[in-house]
């Protein structure tokens, strides 16, 4: 079974390179543009990894985090971020989030952290 993951974010052009870039790695990427789609995707789909920006409009990717863990979803969280801040850190780290990206996003650090967070699953990344 392809290892699936969910971009998240509210700039298309991020989440379209992101894809892109993940797809040629040869996994199965849906993408998001905030947060009501995304908790709608997550709630129909199990994805193994999602990489979220943490500014979603009304909404945060620790609000995503914090559904994830309520439903107790296996799934791994790693965060984007251009303007990361001492609280929204502390909460992420308290509600399990594997890793930070700062953007603009790196694409070897994106393949590599990805790569990792399957394989702590246990998954073949």
């Amino acid at each position: 079974m392809k290892t699936k993951i969910l971009v998240i974010d509210d700039e298309p052009d991020i989440t379209f390179i992101l894809k892109e870039i993940l797809s040629r790695e040869g996994y199965k990427v849906d993408t998001s543009d905030g947060s009501t789609d995304a908790k709608e995707k997550i709630a129909q789909s199990n994805y193994d990894v999602i990489l979220s920006d943490i500014v979603l409009g009304s909404e945060t990717g620790v609000d995503i985090l914090r559904e994830i863990k309520t439903k107790k979803l296996d799934s791994i969280v790693i965060f984007m971020t251009g303007f990361p801040t001492f609280d929204t850190a502390s909460e992420a780290v308290r509600l399990g989030v594997y890793d930070y990206l700062p953007k603009p996003v790196d694409k070897e650090r994106l393949i590599l952290t990805v790569k990792k967070a399957l394989q702590q699953k246990g998954c073949v990344g």
